[in-house]
């Protein structure tokens, strides 16, 4: 039978626990039910897992990280436009509204002044419906009509706050580490007695160092995936891991200084953003002690760490800017089909210009060359 590799309960009955290498929540699929109980994945899943899963949501949301059918759809994160305006914007790229905005004041000659801005049309009349319960003389189908509706288009960018935490997001790393060298057969007891590093104890510099420098896949440098590489050297007397998150934080966590075991290296590469397939059990670069050296007198300053996930943040951004275009030229294609009078077929033309709408709406802020107009008959 299997047990918890960090409190080494039996893995039986309710404290079966599926455990997820990479976090669902940024995409991560790896996963595996001879890991951790109910108790320890429930623990570990508040922190330090939250805190990874916090600081990079926006991210992932901005990606469009293809999350495990079970958990649904990303949430909407918040961000501010240019002007001010506080708004929340879903993987599509479409903002709306943070808030519900709902003022009213006493007129000098008796009654109230009411305003009210509301998302969307359904939300109007829901508030509406509510304040007739309280002033009947409220005529909801009548302020409807009289309403102005206001869509805009933000010409610069919207600021989506995204903060990596220190330590917590390296010691959630460093629990990947585990979990992919206990799934791989590693001894249970080494294991255990490394996840006090996963709970804060003990001086992360002795176990978890910064690795960027040193290329596990090569063939997969700059790309937005999630990797981890597995190496265990009996010349070296190694044994370490190296785990990457959207390609742009990775680590090294030293398992064993001393070790005497067989010759590994095995890895594992998700592809988050769901593109194209990746393949498993692929076969790491390994490096040698006085290459793993140099990196532990390297440890990067927070700020670093910061510019590196900014770049990451510019492929979210154009990410998001394209699904934003995408659905505004669907949104102009449909409204100029719909045009079309009932009764009869498109004609050449109609499609001509629906086609053209959608380009036009399509192309908006992009900054990229236009295309001659498309053409069809």
């Amino acid at each position: 039978m299997l047990h918890c590799y960090r409190c080494s309960t039996a893995l039986e009955g309710d404290k079966i626990s599926d455990e997820h290498l990479f976090l669902q929540a940024l995409g991560g699929r790896l996963h595996s039910e001879d890991l951790l109980c109910e108790d320890c994945n429930s623990n570990w899943g508040s922190h330090p897992d939250g805190d990874l899963s916090k600081a990079l949501q926006p991210l992932a949301v901005a990606l469009n990280v293809r999350r495990a059918s079970s958990r649904g759809n990303h949430p909407k994160i918040a961000g501010i436009a240019p002007d001010g305006t506080k708004i929340k914007m879903d993987s599509s790229g479409k903002p709306e509204l943070q808030n519900f905005t709902f003022n009213q004041k006493d007129l000098a000659g008796g009654g109230k002044q009411i305003s009210l801005i509301a998302r969307s049309e359904k939300e109007a009349r829901r508030s509406l419906e509510d304040l007739k319960q309280k002033y009947s003389g409220i005529d909801v189908e009548k302020t409807l009509a009289e309403a102005k509706r206001v869509s805009e288009k933000f010409t610069a960018p919207i600021a989506f706050p995204a903060k990596l935490t220190f330590p917590e997001i390296f010691r959630s790393l460093f629990k990947t580490a585990l979990d992919f060298y206990v799934l791989k057969g590693g001894d249970r007891a080494i294991a255990k007695k490394l996840s006090p590093v996963v709970d804060g104890v003990g001086n992360l510099h002795d176990s978890i160092f910064w690795s960027l420098q040193l290329e596990p896949f090569p063939g997969y440098k700059g790309t937005v995936t999630h990797t981890i590489a597995l190496v265990g050297s009996s010349t070296e007397h190694l044994l370490y891991a190296q785990v990457t998150i959207f390609g742009c934080i990775r680590i090294l966590a030293l398992l064993d200084d001393n070790y005497s075991g067989p010759d590994l290296a095995v890895g594992h590469i998700e592809n988050p953003l769901g593109v194209d397939p990746t393949p498993n059990d692929i076969r790491p670069v390994t490096f040698t002690r006085a290459q793993i050296d140099t990196i532990k007198t390297s440890w990067p300053t927070e700020a670093s760490i910061q510019a590196n996930f900014a770049e990451l943040s510019k492929i979210a951004q154009k990410r998001m800017n394209e699904n934003a275009s995408m659905e505004r030229g669907r949104e102009a294609l449909f409204a100029k089909l719909a045009s079309i009078s009932e009764g009869r077929p498109p004609t050449a033309e109609d499609i001509n210009e629906a086609i053209n709408a959608f380009r036009e709406a399509y192309l908006g802020e992009n900054e990229f060359e236009e295309p001659p107009p498309t053409k069809v008959s």
